[in-house]
């Protein structure tokens, strides 16, 4: 632990919750504070999942890049693409893709937000590949499957995913849209029927 004097701010212990002043932050990770070791050590068991030191933290992935990513229309652009950055295999760029292809599919045509489904559903499997491979990203063995013409099962069953998932959030905006129409009609009907 070190002593936190770059600001006054009071701060909050991260294992009892106690507030104040004179907080030490954690000499590794920086970024939580404790009001003694003892608070630390009981901690740990928690805190040690996400203490990582500064320089080892994964950089954000500029906003240009996921664009590019957004932008391959075809699996053999996909897998160029994430092999020259590979920094997109993150569980938090991909979350972020599925967020804006649902909102993309409720402002934008199908076949736009189609794509970022597919691309962040691209993401996904590649993170569950690289549970499964003990931490490699193994890009050339999931596109070898998506793009094996002797195989088409694996492609197909993986576009049914994601065009089963688009389906979804497609009949979800529209039935969002009509419940709103329908809620407008009824307060416009209520509304005559109060001035007449």
């Amino acid at each position: 632990m070190s002593e936190d004097s770059s600001s006054v701010v009071e701060k909050e212990c991260n294992k009892c919750g106690k507030k104040g002043l004179g907080l030490s932050k954690c000499s590794r990770c920086k970024l939580v504070f404790y009001c003694n070791r003892d608070c630390q050590s009981k901690d740990w068991a928690t805190h040690k999942a996400n203490c990582i030191k500064p320089e080892d933290r994964p950089k954000p992935v500029s906003e240009e890049v996921v664009v590019g990513y957004v932008e391959c229309e075809t699996f053999q652009q996909c897998r160029d693409y994430l092999q020259s950055h590979p920094e997109l295999i993150s569980k938090e760029v991909a979350d972020e893709m599925f967020e804006r292809g649902f909102v993309v599919l409720k402002t934008h045509p199908l076949q736009f937000g189609t794509r970022f489904i597919r691309n962040a559903q691209i993401l996904t499997y590649l993170l569950d590949l690289r549970k499964i491979s003990g931490g490699q990203q193994d890009i050339t063995l999931f596109f070898a499957r998506i793009l094996d013409p002797n195989n088409p099962e694996y492609r197909n069953n993986f576009t049914i995913e994601y065009t089963a998932m688009v389906t979804r959030i497609v009949n979800r905006h529209k039935q969002l849209k009509e419940e709103k129409e329908a809620k407008e009609a009824k307060l416009k009907e209520e509304e005559q029927a109060k001035s007449n």
